[in-house]
């Protein structure tokens, strides 16, 4: 049987962040494209999988990820960046109301998007 992964998510005007919250994941395979994002993993012993349809688009070149002890960390650019900020994460909304959840760490309000424009990127750094 497999499993949903637990997923959580913030942006910015130009870019999604998004965390699969899965610890010691192995044989992870995850499938990028311009609305969507399928993951498949193993942790500890079990099998987990996600499938997000996203809203808009976004950019298969300059988004990445790395995957860590605690969690997959991954960083979506928007295709369109004067967009700014997007309602919700994905297509479906009844989808995304039981399985993704705000990045409280990580969330900027609109209007206060200039005084911390960037994500700490640090996590990513030497990604896919």
């Amino acid at each position: 049987m497999t499993n949903v992964a637990p997923v959580k998510w913030a942006q910015r005007s130009d870019s999604i962040y998004v965390t699969i919250c899965l610890p010691d994941v192995t044989d992870e395979k995850i499938e990028l494209g311009t609305n969507s994002l399928d993951f498949k993993g193993k942790s500890n012993g079990k099998d987990y999988e996600c499938h997000l349809e996203f809203l808009r688009t976004v950019k298969k070149d300059g988004s990445v990820w790395k995957v860590l002890p605690r969690s997959i960390q991954i960083l979506l650019k928007k295709e369109e960046e004067d967009t700014g900020f997007w309602e919700r994460l994905l297509k479906d909304k009844q989808l995304e109301k039981t399985n993704v959840k705000v990045d409280w760490d990580r969330y900027v309000d609109e209007d206060e998007e200039e005084s911390n424009p960037n994500f700490d990127m640090s996590n990513l750094e030497g990604g896919m």
